[in-house]
């Protein structure tokens, strides 16, 4: 099912992924609020770029 992506591609999609499920946050919504969600966002961008680039 996975033979035709790059497996360095496949892995930083699943690393984000955990990273985004993950209770462990670098920036915690509980301590900075709204400021908090920027490094979610920070990975969605990451997330949409890998899997827009070839």
């Amino acid at each position: 099912m996975f033979s035709r992506i790059n497996k360095t591609k496949l892995l930083k999609i699943v690393a984000i992924l955990i990273y985004l499920f993950s209770p462990i946050d670098i920036l915690p919504e509980a301590v900075l609020g709204p400021l908090g969600l920027v490094d979610d966002a920070a990975a969605v961008w990451l997330l949409i770029k890998i899997l827009l680039t070839k």
